[in-house]
C-alpha cells in the first residue's frame, strides 16, 4: 500500500501542475538527450542555468520525470 500512496501523491502533484511551453520544451529537449547539461538546456528554451535547473527539479518532484534511463542498441550487444 505504500507503493500506491506514493504513486497517488505523484498523480496529484503532476496534475496540479502548471506545465508552459518552456516547459514542455525542457521535457522534449531530455526526451532526446537528458546527459545534455543544464546550462545547454536553458540556452535552448531561453533560461539560465539556475532557473532551467529549478524547472527541471520542479517537473521531477511532481513526478513528470519519472527517471532518467539509458537506452541501448540491441544490434550494438549483437541481440537481432
Amino acid at each position: 500500500a505504500g507503493a500506491l500512496a506514493i504513486l497517488q501523491v505523484h498523480a496529484q502533484k503532476a496534475a496540479s501542475m502548471k506545465m508552459d511551453q518552456t516547459d514542455r520544451k525542457i521535457l522534449a529537449i531530455l526526451q532526446e538527450d537528458a546527459t545534455l547539461p543544464v546550462a545547454d538546456i536553458g540556452a535552448r528554451v531561453g533560461l539560465s542555468p539556475t532557473p532551467c535547473w529549478r524547472r527541471i527539479q520542479k517537473l521531477r518532484a511532481a513526478g513528470v520525470i519519472e527517471r532518467t534511463v539509458a537506452l541501448v542498441d540491441p544490434r550494438a550487444l549483437g541481440l537481432g
